[in-house]
């Protein structure tokens, strides 16, 4: 996280790129309240959102148990026309 708030302090506009791995080192260290926080930035901003963030923080989600959670930004990325990956869906029952 201190990486992508220098790449703002440069002026630099993070990327989904950026994010999504920034995201990823909130899902090893069992942040998912980090991670979420980040993909909800993402649509402040506007940046464009894929199918890996949505991985990202659903991985993140389902290690802490949160079905419901999970569930939820699954329903987002559908209702984002992305594909769902049976790796998201499969996160989705373990969660349960």
């Amino acid at each position: 996280l201190t990486l992508l708030r220098e790449l703002e302090g440069r002026s630099v506009e993070p990327t989904a790129v950026t994010y999504t791995a920034a995201m990823g080192a909130c899902e090893k260290a069992g942040e998912w309240q980090a991670a979420l926080a980040l993909l909800v930035e993402m649509q402040g901003r506007g940046v464009e959102i894929n199918m890996v963030s949505y991985n990202v923080v659903t991985s993140a989600c389902a290690q802490a148990g949160l079905g419901d959670g999970v569930q939820q930004l699954l329903r987002e990325a559908r209702g984002a026309f992305l594909e769902v990956s049976i790796k998201a869906q499969n996160m989705l029952i373990s969660a349960h």
